[in-house]
C-alpha cells in the first residue's frame, strides 16, 4: 500500500481510539454521578 494511505489509516485508527477513550470516560463519569445522586437521596431519607 502507498505510504500516504497507511498514514491515513493509522491516523483514523488513532482518532477512533481517542473517541473510544472519551466515550469510556463519559460512561464512567455518568456512573459516578448516578452514585452521588443515590447517596444524596439516602442522606435526605435519614
Amino acid at each position: 500500500m502507498p505510504e500516504a494511505l497507511i498514514e491515513k489509516i493509522e491516523h483514523i485508527e488513532a482518532l477512533l481510539l481517542e473517541l473510544s477513550a472519551k466515550i469510556d470516560n463519559f460512561l464512567g463519569f455518568e456512573e459516578i454521578t448516578e452514585k452521588k445522586e443515590v447517596e444524596k437521596l439516602k442522606e435526605k431519607n435519614i
